[in-house]
């Protein structure tokens, strides 16, 4: 079943990604790594990295009221912004999240510009 959500995901352009019940989901990640657009459908979900990640070169946000017009926004996407969004996300995938050592990695990076940008 899983599987078949992955082979769903690489034939498309765009995976909604609702947040869900938690802070994380895993559909985000699945989309970049499958090189589609993730479509962030939740309001005030606070994307991982963010530090390091400019999300707005990457995932769709569209917020929860206006959950009803995906289809539109999706639509409004040309294929060069496509393009350059579902690179940046698939490029983002492999520099920060294809092994927990990335992320690892990446987290402590955040933590130790945070530590030398303190007073």
């Amino acid at each position: 079943r899983e599987n078949a959500a992955i082979a769903i995901m690489e034939a498309s352009q765009f995976v909604v990604t609702p947040r869900g019940h938690s802070l994380h989901s895993s559909r985000l990640l699945e989309a970049m790594a499958a090189g589609a657009v993730p479509v962030v459908l939740s309001d005030g979900w606070v994307l991982p990295l963010s530090d390091l990640i400019d999300w707005d070169k990457v995932v769709l946000r569209i917020p929860e009221a206006d959950a009803e017009h995906i289809l539109d926004v999706v639509r409004s996407i040309n294929n060069d912004q496509w393009n350059a969004m579902a690179l940046a996300g698939h490029q983002i995938f492999q520099e920060y999240f294809i092994t927990p050592r990335h992320s690892i990695n990446a987290l402590l990076r955040i933590l130790q510009d945070r530590h030398s940008s303190s007073p």
